[in-house]
Formats: structure tokens, C-alpha cells, sequence
């Protein structure tokens, strides 16, 4: 890739390696010719009416992919393309670690949920409303 190479991720996010200013970060819509994914179908039955996770939920996720992906050519530049892997597996370590601290305080809070959940149908029950 060091004579103009280029690589393209999920939602059309390109890395080019540009020989005289190092590699930058380009959001450019996939090609017309494209792999549109797996069929509805591969995805989950759904009823007709009814929008599948992927499609209501995915566009977002690319989104916030995209816009991560162009903040770091910009904070960080190519810094990360010349990290020794070992520095670069450090970083994901330190990634997991934050992310699994995160789901304690949101099962924290669904437990909470549940509790308010249970505490209302038994309220209901005793009057006799289902």
C-alpha cells in the first residue's frame, strides 16, 4: 500500500495511502457495485410489516462508524499505521476493559427496571387488573 494503495471498510470509509502526505481518511459512498449484505432473510423472519433490527438500527451504527473513523484521521493522523502491533493490541485490551466496565451500571439499571416492573404487576394484581 506505500505506492497509493487503499482500503476501504464497512459503509464506504476509505484509508488512502497518499505517497507524499501519508495516509488520510476519506468518507466516499460504496460503489454502485457493492455487496448489499445478506438477504432479509439471512437476517431474521420478520412479518412483512415489521423492520428488521439491521435495517432500523444499522444506519446509525455506519454513521457513528463513519464519523469515528474521520476523527481519528484528524486527531491522530497516521500515527496508528506505524504503532508497533503490540501497542495496538495494548489499545484494544484497554478498549474491552472500558466497555465491559460500562455494562455494569446498565444492568445496574435494569435490574432496577425489573424490580419497578415487578413491583407494579403486583400492585395491579392485588387490584385485580391484569
Amino acid at each position: 500500500m506505500a505506492n497509493g494503495g487503499e482500503w476501504t471498510g464497512i459503509g464506504g470509509a476509505t484509508l488512502s495511502d497518499r505517497r507524499a502526505g501519508g495516509w488520510s481518511a476519506e468518507l466516499v459512498p460504496p460503489a454502485p457495485d457493492t455487496d448489499p449484505g445478506p438477504p432479509p432473510s439471512a437476517v431474521g423472519d420478520l412479518a412483512p410489516d415489521e423492520d428488521s433490527i439491521v435495517d432500523r438500527f444499522y444506519p446509525g451504527f455506519e454513521r457513528r462508524q463513519r464519523t469515528r473513523l474521520a476523527r481519528g484521521a484528524v486527531e491522530y493522523g497516521d500515527m496508528s499505521f506505524d504503532r508497533n502491533p503490540s501497542d495496538l493490541i495494548e489499545e484494544q485490551i484497554e478498549e474491552a476493559v472500558d466497555t465491559m466496565t460500562w455494562v455494569f451500571p446498565i444492568y445496574v439499571r435494569l435490574v432496577r427496571m425489573k424490580e419497578k416492573a415487578l413491583a407494579m404487576e403486583e400492585r395491579l394484581s392485588r387490584l385485580g387488573i391484569e
